[in-house]
């Protein structure tokens, strides 16, 4: 998990940004179309819920991660 016990936006980015410059991440890339998938876990709390203020700015930053197109359904939550 990326951001596990991560608090600010900022730190979250900086750990997507080592991750996506990876060589092993990048190789995997390279072969594989990325497709994500994030939980309640992933909002940095177990069973984070609608009521998590942060869900939305998390999920847009996993989405930029993984590089779900813009106009995506999936950002339209």
């Amino acid at each position: 998990m990326i951001w596990k016990s991560t608090k600010s936006r900022k730190e979250i980015q900086k750990k997507f940004n080592k991750t996506s410059n990876d060589i092993h991440y990048k190789n995997l890339k390279n072969v594989t179309k990325i497709i994500g998938i994030y939980d309640d876990h992933d909002f940095n709390c177990n069973n984070g819920d609608k009521d998590f203020k942060g869900k939305r700015e998390i999920a847009e930053l996993y989405l930029d991660f993984i590089e779900e197109e813009i106009e995506s359904e999936r950002r339209k939550v």
